[in-house]
């Protein structure tokens, strides 16, 4: 029977008689309106989602870094001083810590990566590394403390016999500098550490012996409007700032530079007030492991003071001599002479900011490979190739041997989660950047799923699988309607663990990870081998009922609808509800 052409009108009253489509089929531009504000609603829905959880891991991050290196016992250190007992003060300038012995010596000290370092991403997060230096300023040892990038990549570069020693018995100046090997099938996290360690150790060395940042009372006593100090690249050098963050002027401390110089008994900090003109308008003791009284006298010496003032680091440089012959203060010549000394010493220094040993931008083969594979996956996605079935199958081979087992750069949740949490890894692997804007802007704007369909490795094993057996398994239909649902609960899962910081390994919900088998563990590698039985009994059986990041994907996707609102809407809706809550709750 042939469905009818027309419809009654609800109102019985007048029975007019509507054309069904009408009804049914809105006008064109009605589907372009609803097209248009369906996906872009969904993707402000996504871009929510992304703000939520990168909120969440910022205050996660931020409870953490209450702590800071209260997080550090004795026990951490003792691996690398094993006599330690106790940890001194921490440096509020530079976050360093030292390591005492059992009669109070100082063995050593430390510092963390993080979070000076919190801007360097591995594959899909930070690491934070402890750097231990012993009595003699050099490295005793470097620690994982925590690690936001994958397990498995973690653990392999921790099991790693040579990695973290690399760095032994290097210095604060040199380690940034050493040229280190990465770990094999650990590529980016270990050189997210290589890079955390760089940017860390970019800051002035720390200084043990006069931690303490000049003392504000003092500073405003020079620089009345003073608010603030902000420590430069060069140790000891801080600039004075005002309440608006203008630049009042500079002090120059005589340490690190001339802690040699001793007096009496011991090193004298001093520092210079130095105007925005480059002359020195006072200066004071800020600390002294030299005698009492005699530091205090010379502190209170008004006319030793005046020898230094309304000259320039240049013009006093440029006396070394005569400075060094200058008159020391009665009753406390020695002291006196030492705090002279070290103003000249202080002097002859640069005050050029060193160069940073920050994030470097690495673009190495593994990279161009990477740029390669895109390169051959936006062809075949958009030009008469795809339908070229010899040379499908050669890509779908050369995707499974070199970008599975060689390169690596997948997509996963696991990436995706990080990368919310992070950011993208733009500096140290900006091929697989380059790939996740490919990901996630070709579906918007082509409809065509490029990832899924012409890149992954593994849905290109399970395509060279696909009609090699000769019987087929065909799922009933509510077992089909069940098994669906696999993916949202993994994706619910995922969601839940990355909001909760559950210790939940994300990489280990999916086979992706199966490709380095070396470090991998027995659940990515469970799930990759049953995800290739089931595809050989049912076509693309994983990408159908088990890949989360395959269905987070879709809601990139552009379709073509006919109503405002789909099955997609309500799955981006549904997680940015979930993680509101988790975020309030």
């Amino acid at each position: 029977m042939e469905p009818p052409l027309f419809a009654t009108s609800p109102d019985n009253e007048t029975s007019k008689q509507i054309p069904l489509n009408i009804l049914e089929s809105p006008t064109p531009a009605t589907n372009v309106f609803m097209r248009g504000a369906g996906y872009f609603v969904r993707l402000a829905l996504l871009a929510g989602l992304v703000l939520v959880i990168r909120s969440e891991y910022r205050w996660q991050q931020a409870q953490l870094a209450e702590t800071g290196p209260e997080r550090v016992t004795p026990e951490d250190v003792r691996t690398f001083l094993p006599q330690a007992t106790t940890l001194g003060a921490v440096s509020p300038s530079n976050a360093s810590r030292s390591v005492l012995g059992p009669n109070g010596q100082t063995l050593g000290w430390f510092v963390q990566t993080a979070p000076k370092s919190d801007s360097v991403i591995g594959y899909s997060g930070t690491t934070n590394c402890l750097l231990v230096f012993d009595h003699e300023n050099r490295l005793a040892g470097v620690q994982i403390l925590d690690s936001g990038d994958t397990a498995d990549h973690v653990r392999d570069v921790q099991d790693s016999p040579w990695f973290l020693s690399q760095w032994h018995d290097q210095t604060w100046k040199t380690a940034p500098s050493l040229e280190v090997d990465s770990v094999s099938g650990a590529t980016l996290t270990s050189l997210a550490i290589v890079d955390s360690i760089r940017t860390r150790l970019g800051d002035p060395q720390p200084n043990l012996r006069f931690p303490d940042p000049p003392d504000m009372d003092r500073i405003q006593s020079f620089f009345p409007t003073a608010d603030r100090i902000e420590a430069k690249q060069t140790g000891g050098v801080f600039d004075v700032l005002d309440g608006r963050g203008n630049r009042l002027g500079q002090l120059r401390g005589t340490s690190p530079a001339a802690d040699s110089v001793v007096g009496y008994q011991g090193p004298t900090e001093t520092v210079l007030a130095i105007d925005v003109t480059g002359k020195v308008i006072g200066l004071w003791i800020q600390k002294s492991y030299d005698n009492q009284p005699y530091v205090g006298y010379v502190d209170q010496d008004a006319y030793f003071k005046e020898k230094f003032q309304g000259q320039t680091l240049v013009e006093l440089a440029s006396r070394v001599e005569s400075i060094e012959e200058i008159e020391g203060v009665s009753g406390a010549t020695m002291t006196s002479q030492a705090v002279a000394a070290a103003i000249a010493v202080t002097a002859t220094i640069p005050t050029k900011e060193t160069p940073s040993h920050g994030i470097r931008w690495h673009a190495s083969s593994r990279d161009l490979g990477t740029c390669l594979v895109l390169g051959l996956g936006l062809t075949f996605c958009f030009s008469k190739l795809r339908g070229w079935r010899f040379g499908r199958v050669l890509f779908q081979i050369f995707l499974v041997l070199y970008f599975g087992f060689l390169n690596g750069d997948l997509i996963s949740i696991a990436l995706l989660a990080g990368w919310s949490q992070s950011g993208m890894a733009w500096n140290l692997a900006p091929g697989m950047a380059l790939l996740g804007c490919a990901t996630l802007i070709v579906p918007a704007t082509s409809r065509r799923q490029l990832y899924c369909h012409h890149i992954c490795p593994f849905g290109a094993a399970q395509q060279l699988l696909k009609g090699k057996l000769r019987w087929k398994v065909r799922l009933p239909r509510r077992l089909h309607k069940l098994l669906r649902f696999l993916p949202y609960f993994l994706l619910l899962t995922a969601l839940a663990s990355t909001m909760l910081n559950w210790p939940i390994n994300l990489a280990s919900l999916e086979p992706f990870d199966a490709f380095v088998f070396w470090i991998t563990g027995p659940i990515s590698l469970g799930i990759a081998a049953t995800g290739l039985i089931a595809s050989s009994l049912v076509p693309m059986a994983y990408c159908k009922y088990g890949c989360p990041t395959g269905e987070i994907l879709s809601l990139f996707r552009r379709t073509t609808r006919k109503h405002l609102w789909n099955k997609q809407d309500g799955l981006a809706a549904g997680l940015l509800l979930v993680a509101i809550l988790l975020r309030i709750l």
